[in-house]
């Protein structure tokens, strides 16, 4: 904690000796370079980029570090931690300007929306602030004029179209009009969450210690729940808006008599089902919300050209042009991503004297809570042992159950690593060294279940997920079973019937490291 306070005070004087440096920043959007406010937190995102930018400089200085200096390494680890608690502060405060500046564009955009586009139109300096600007001005010209106009830009509030349509179906889409600002928003900042997701997902894999990978883990899990909500709120809000507004114009231009129109509308939404089905992106609520509002865009701009409102059409031309959909419509999936352990594999050596006394005891075996470590069972005792009797050999761990105290050597991350440092063993001198394993903390000796094949029990192994399994995936799994059926039932496949454990285990094992995700192992019949 002392060294993130000396990290926060070099970041403080080395902002005030570059202040001078820093070059001016200039509005994103024209227009709002007299608003103070927008400009003040323009300057202060600047400000927290740059800081940011120093301290991953300095980050990468000290992992370096940390994997040449081993003398300092712990303390290099401390460091890195405490790093990441700063880049945490920084990035979490930028997220906060980002979002308030987003705010004030966003806003400012809607209300030059019936301007003329020389004065509306925005110069936009990065690719987020574009994004949030084409998405919202797209959304069909949302800010509505107070009263109805033959020449309105806004299609909704032609008196030549009001004329045609009763009241509460006016006053509906012209609701749903305004609920559309709300959709662009929150479109927007799904994608932003997405692209945090695949950043996050990728911190993750690198991640060189269990507290930074379960801080990312969690933030993961966070920023996923959220953009779930969000794919619930589009779902409900554009459902209501499309309905409504589909509904209306059907009915328009079966009065008009132009059910051409309305044909082609609707055999385009047909189109746009089957693409929804058969895609493969993170969100079919957010593609479908894609697509089909650029339809019913276009849908209303040949109503406008029907109607002859060319100011209208104009508007929605104009719409269409600026609605940069595919950023909806190519988002890459993110997966799942699986909670890291870290577990400590140690090959066996031996050491004459012995590496543990009185004054360096046999440590206590630790038991992870989470993942996969095989050791080999050297002797269990009614009483504690002397390190003496264990013939030299490194590391050892002790662990007390119900008066009894098993002695451990070794750690290893396979079956076949742990069968054979049971054979060194053997040539160390141990008369019947043990192979056993534990999986997410729960203890299994499988040189006794090899002793007992005739008596071997059956697993299942079992994997969760919404998403179907790839190719690869299934054909590794049907190699390792000779064949075995992959059951699915609902958000679950489970493949039965695996005889002995550590043939379950070798599966589980096969699965995780060839899909990318996590199987558990049940045993049948308990």
């Amino acid at each position: 904690m002392k060294y993130k306070w000396i990290i926060l005070s070099c970041m403080i004087l080395l902002s005030m000796g570059v202040m001078a440096q820093t070059p001016e920043v200039t509005a994103r959007v024209k227009g709002l370079e007299s608003n103070e406010e927008y400009m003040s937190l323009l300057r202060q995102e600047q400000e927290l980029t740059r800081q940011s930018d120093s301290i991953q400089r300095q980050m990468a200085v000290f992992r370096q570090e940390f994997r040449t200096d081993t003398l300092n390494r712990a303390a290099r680890a401390v460091q890195i931690l405490e790093i990441e608690e700063v880049l945490f502060e920084l990035r979490d405060r930028l997220g906060e300007l980002t979002g308030k500046i987003n705010i004030i564009e966003q806003d400012w955009i809607l209300q030059h929306l019936n301007e003329s586009v020389a004065e509306a139109e925005t110069e936009v300096a990065d690719s987020t602030a574009t994004v949030v600007a084409e998405m919202v001005v797209a959304a069909d010209s949302l800010v509505a004029a107070e009263v109805a106009d033959s020449s309105s830009r806004n299609l909704l509030y032609n008196e030549k179209l009001a004329a045609e349509l009763t009241d509460e179906d006016l006053a509906t889409i012209r609701a749903g009009q305004q609920l559309e600002v709300q959709l662009a928003r929150d479109a927007q900042e799904y994608v932003r969450g997405h692209h945090m997701l695949l950043d996050l997902k990728n911190r993750h894999s690198m991640a060189d210690s269990a507290a930074l990978a379960t801080r990312l883990f969690e933030e993961f899990t966070s920023v996923s729940e959220n953009n779930l909500e969000i794919e619930n709120r589009i779902s409900d809000g554009w459902n209501e808006v499309f309905d409504n507004k589909s509904f209306t114009y059907n009915y328009l231009l079966d009065k008009l008599g132009n059910t051409t129109l309305r044909d082609s509308f609707n055999l385009k939404l047909n189109d746009i089902a089957a693409r929804v089905a058969e895609s493969s992106v993170p969100s079919a609520v957010v593609l479908n919300y894609a697509l089909q509002r650029r339809a019913l865009t276009e849908y209303e701009l040949a109503i406008a050209r029907t109607m002859g409102l060319n100011n209208a059409a104009d508007s929605l031309i104009s719409c269409l042009d600026n609605d940069d959909y595919q950023a909806l419509c190519e988002l890459s999936p993110v997966g799942r991503i699986a909670e890291r352990v870290f577990l400590n594999y140690e090959d066996i050596t031996v050491h004459k004297p012995s590496l543990y006394n009185s004054r360096n005891p046999i440590p206590e075996c630790v038991i992870y809570p989470k993942g996969t470590i095989y050791r080999i069972l050297v002797g269990t005792f009614s009483s504690e042992q002397s390190p003496t009797i264990f013939r030299g050999a490194a590391p050892l761990y002790v662990q007390k159950i119900m008066n009894k105290y098993r002695y451990f050597v070794g750690g290893f991350a396979s079956d076949s690593t742990a069968f054979a440092a049971q054979e060194e063993c053997l040539k160390i001198g141990f008369r019947k060294p043990e192979v056993v394993v534990w999986v997410d903390g729960q203890y299994f000796n499988l040189s006794e279940e090899d002793d007992n094949e005739e008596e071997s029990r059956r697993f299942r192994v079992i994997i969760d997920s919404a998403e179907p399994l790839s190719e690869e995936l299934v054909r590794q799994i049907k190699i390792d079973t000779n064949n075995a059926d992959i059951v699915k039932i609902g958000d679950t496949y489970s493949i039965d019937n695996i005889e002995g454990y550590i043939n379950a285990l070798r599966l589980k094992e096969s699965i995780e490291a060839v899909g990318k995700i996590p199987a558990r192992i049940e045993e049948i019949g308990k």
